[in-house]
């Protein structure tokens, strides 16, 4: 029962931050390979949750927000990750610190806002 509830975190976790004032800013996270998963979405603290499986890797594609300022306009951040845990050691192991993707991520404004 243990092992279930650390495996609710199995994933991606990650905090999206303004890279001028580190305010947190919403996100809209895409997976763009394997083809099919769907994405995730930061909410306006800044924080994301994606579930991913082991021995698998994802491509995916953040795009920042601020709700606040709908205007303004960041820089799309693409990256790639992965668990570094092989099936039995997620059914059976005891290190928690291999099931997860840990990440901070700065968006970056374009300089040009749309009216």
């Amino acid at each position: 029962m243990l092992r279930l509830m650390e495996l609710s975190h199995m994933g991606l976790r990650a905090v999206v931050r303004d890279a001028d004032t580190a305010r947190p800013l919403a996100a809209n996270l895409t997976v763009v390979k394997p083809k099919g998963v769907r994405g995730a979405v930061a909410d306006a603290r800044g924080y994301l949750h994606k579930p991913m499986a082991p021995g698998v890797s994802y491509w995916f594609t953040l795009q920042p927000y601020d709700p606040a300022a709908p205007a303004v306009r960041y820089e799309g951040i693409s990256f790639t990750a992965s668990l570094p845990v092989g099936r039995s050691e997620m059914l059976y192991g005891t290190n928690f610190s291999k099931l997860g993707v840990v990440r901070t991520f700065l968006g970056v404004k374009t300089g040009g806002t749309s009216g």
